[in-house]
């Protein structure tokens, strides 16, 4: 025991690796030329594993047994800094954790050319979707950074872009994404299409802004290890996916009937209003997992929040969020045309071929508050999707402190077609207190969670962090 104590301070001492959780909300930071942050982390929980909150929505930088011990990360990054001309930007994450055993991972790996509102970029990377609160957030319910970051080429636009010839009241937002999936998965090697569009309209010398919205994804392509068989491929099916079109001949029948490939998506819509100290603003998510999941009709299932902000972003208390999720009415209901009752819910998530569901290395790549019980179980439903919750948060500053509160709730009932009894239900209260200090800063992050899903527990992570840049 007392070798292991030694190795993990020589560990500790000798490297100073970034904290490499970052808050699951925060937004990519712009730094001028190349930098580096490193930092050394204490973690430590009241129970042989971590508490649910401090290992979710962290890019499985911390696994659940990281209970105890020294976790260091060291991420270097370039941004671009070029508005007009030809730039680059990349970036490289490591992490380690010592504990009972040394484990060491590759987080983020990166590269990419900017061109005036134009990124185009390959390797993996966090990325933050959607219209959440910037900080405050449980996170996007459809795309997050529960799992770790997926292999991309990505072509996108930096920012808001402006329409022409409307430059004074609209902009948008555009991105497509080809993805490669892993290997160990009921659908091995299959691919991943996304893409995403917005737009947002501004009012009243910008004080009124209206967004909105689509985001498509979908799985296709793959090897059935297990059945020997596979899935259409090639540029003429991936037009198909593209345009969420049926599947040809060589295509399940089911496919062909339908779309080709597991199609899942979200709508987003947002309305903010800047009054002269503080703005609030109203999004809403809505998932859907099928062609009947775009009608309006269907817009049931899904995350509603409500934010206000500090203008100033000072004070004891310069933000406040409040989040509501419910996705188990999944559009079940449905009726044939002679008038006959269809039970067909649109099981968020799963897919009779795509087994492994919208997972990627056993995680869910969405939000925490959908489970998997059984990851190892390639061939099972994995993804539990129905979902009552709610994420208070309160964030503000005291002294030289910030800080951040969040009590988080959410039970869930299993799949429609069985359900859990009793609901798995999760309470939490989390922390996290920050000091900055001159290119460096000290972190405070603390979670105490009941309830029968995953149990009772407190943890904590003390983090030292350095910035540097050269």
């Amino acid at each position: 025991m007392r070798s292991k104590l030694k190795l993990l301070l020589v560990f500790g001492l000798i490297s100073h690796g970034l904290s490499g959780y970052q808050h699951q909300a925060e937004q990519d930071s712009v730094s001028e030329g190349h930098s580096i942050s490193v930092s050394q982390s204490a973690v430590i929980s009241g129970k042989k594993t971590l508490p649910y909150w401090l290992v979710s929505n962290n890019s499985s930088r911390l696994l659940d047994e990281s209970y105890l011990g020294l976790w260091t990360d060291i991420n270097v990054t370039k941004a671009s800094t070029s508005n007009d001309g030809l730039d680059y930007f990349y970036g490289l994450e490591g992490s380690a954790f010592g504990g009972s055993n040394l484990n060491f991972s590759l987080v983020q790996a990166y590269a990419g050319a900017h061109f005036r509102s134009i990124d185009l970029r390959f390797g993996f990377k966090e990325e933050f979707f959607g219209v959440n609160d910037s900080t405050l957030s449980i996170g996007n319910l459809f795309y997050g950074n529960n799992a770790r970051p997926i292999p991309k080429l990505v072509v996108k636009t930096t920012g808001w872009t402006k329409v022409p010839f409307l430059e004074s009241f609209l902009s948008f937002q555009a991105y497509l994404a080809h993805g490669w999936l892993e290997e160990d998965r009921h659908q091995s090697n299959a691919l991943l299409h996304q893409k995403y569009f917005y737009l947002r309209w501004s009012f009243f010398k910008r004080k009124l802004l209206i967004t909105g919205g689509l985001h498509h994804s979908a799985q296709w392509a793959g090897e059935n290890i297990e059945q020997g068989t596979t899935q259409p491929t090639g540029l003429q099916n991936y037009l198909r996916i593209l345009f969420a079109s049926s599947g040809g001949s060589g295509a399940d029948q089911n496919d062909q009937l339908n779309a080709l490939g597991n199609h899942l998506g979200s709508y987003d819509l947002s309305a903010s209003f800047r009054f002269k100290k503080f703005t609030v603003r109203n999004y809403w998510q809505f998932l859907w997992e099928d062609k009947s999941g775009l009608t309006p009709f269907n817009w049931r299932d899904g995350l509603v929040g409500i934010s206000v902000k500090s203008n100033e972003s000072k004070g004891i208390v310069s933000g406040f969020n409040l989040e509501i999720i419910r996705t188990n009415g999944q559009d079940a209901v449905k009726y044939a045309d002679d008038g006959t009752q269809i039970i067909e819910p649109d099981n968020f998530f799963n897919n009779t071929i795509y087994r492994s569901g919208w997972t990627f290395r056993q995680r869910v790549i969405g939000n925490p508050v959908f489970l998997i019980l059984n990851p190892g179980a390639r061939s099972n439903w994995l993804v539990k999707n129905m979902i009552n919750g709610h994420n208070i948060g309160l964030e503000g500053r005291i002294g030289q402190f910030n800080y951040r509160l969040n009590y988080r709730y959410f039970k869930n009932r299993g799949i429609f077609r069985e359900t859990f009894s009793p609901a798995l239900e999760s309470k939490s209260i989390g922390g996290d207190i920050q000091l900055p200090l001159k290119k460096s800063s000290l972190r405070l992050r603390g979670v105490l969670e009941w309830g029968n899903y995953p149990g009772k527990n407190a943890g904590f992570i003390f983090s030292y962090i350095r910035h540097l840049s050269f």
